[in-house]
């Protein structure tokens, strides 16, 4: 997909939110990512 270098917090949006929290728990993400 197509994505702004300079806006690392749009990738976030890709995600749903359990789909964050999921990596969250397993470690592929910073607690406050």
């Amino acid at each position: 997909w197509d994505f702004k270098q300079t806006e690392r917090g749009d990738i976030v949006w890709r995600f749903t939110l359990s789909q964050v929290d999921w990596l969250k728990d397993n470690k592929h993400i910073p607690k406050d990512f």
